[in-house]
């Protein structure tokens, strides 16, 4: 019988020597994802990637935002100078673990399709009170736009707020269970939104002005790279930020 040999190396050395190996050689590797891009109907969903050659003097530096069971944010100068800036615990497996709790989904990917069909913001006849809801929006609490902060109607004031009262609306007959989808659509935003702030920040700290997004979290799904790019988006209008959605191609064998 033959054995192979397995030589042991460093997790974060491995991963930012394979991110530059990558970067260098493949310039189809990165790509930034555009929500809001328009095109015909079979070309709509194409025409969101944008994949942009990188010169090889222009990789460093740069911030890598891993995604993987939970989130580790590393500030990468050079393939042997990076450092572990932060990270946080609600990453894929808070996703996975949280979405097997609330609905019916036993994978990731099956997760990710319920999320795809939900609405997390429908609007009812009851309006607070409705069971169409899972997320508490802005005009929820002020009525409609708080121009004075900036914050439009649609945005997301408390994630699964609408949940709070939920036992409450059950013993007054009011209300039934939300839905699987708008709760894995509210669940995924909730994550997403937590990730887009936390790298903005984390970007405006090193005044690092590329952001990769990478890991197993991603997967080159459609939902996943939206909820992203609408996040990352919405926190940079206050400093602009160059290619800060690039995600990368090979995202699911970079994940920690």
């Amino acid at each position: 019988m033959k054995y192979s040999r397995v030589k042991r190396t460093d997790e974060m050395l491995s991963l930012i020597t394979g991110c530059d190996f990558l970067l260098r050689n493949n310039e189809d590797e990165s790509f930034t994802y555009h929500h809001e891009a328009e095109g015909l109907e079979r070309r709509a969903e194409y025409c969101r990637y944008q994949y942009k050659p990188i010169e090889e003097k222009a990789i460093y530096p740069f911030l890598l935002v891993n995604i993987g069971t939970g989130i580790s944010v590393l500030k990468v100068d050079s393939p042997t100078s990076f450092s572990r800036v932060g990270g946080s615990t609600m990453g894929g497996g808070a996703f996975i673990g949280l979405g097997n709790l609330l609905t019916s989904a036993r994978s990731f990917d099956e997760l990710l399709l319920l999320a795809e069909k939900g609405d997390h913001r429908q609007v009812g006849d009851y309006s607070y009170f409705s069971d169409e809801y899972v997320d508490s929006l802005v005009s929820d609490i002020y009525g409609g736009d708080y121009d004075h902060l900036g914050l439009a109607a649609e945005v997301i004031a408390g994630s699964f707020g609408k949940c709070s009262t939920l036992n409450h609306r059950r013993a007054q007959g009011l209300c039934e269970d939300a839905k699987e989808e708008d709760i894995a659509k509210s669940l995924l935003l909730m994550i997403s939104n937590t990730i887009g702030q936390m790298a903005f920040l984390y970007s405006n700290r090193f005044e690092m002005r590329r952001i990769y997004f990478g890991g197993f979290f991603i997967r080159k799904h459609p939902i996943s790279m939206r909820t992203l790019s609408y996040a990352i988006n919405y926190w940079s209008k206050v400093r602009k930020l160059e290619d800060t959605r690039d995600i990368l191609e090979q995202s699911d064998h970079s994940s920690i």
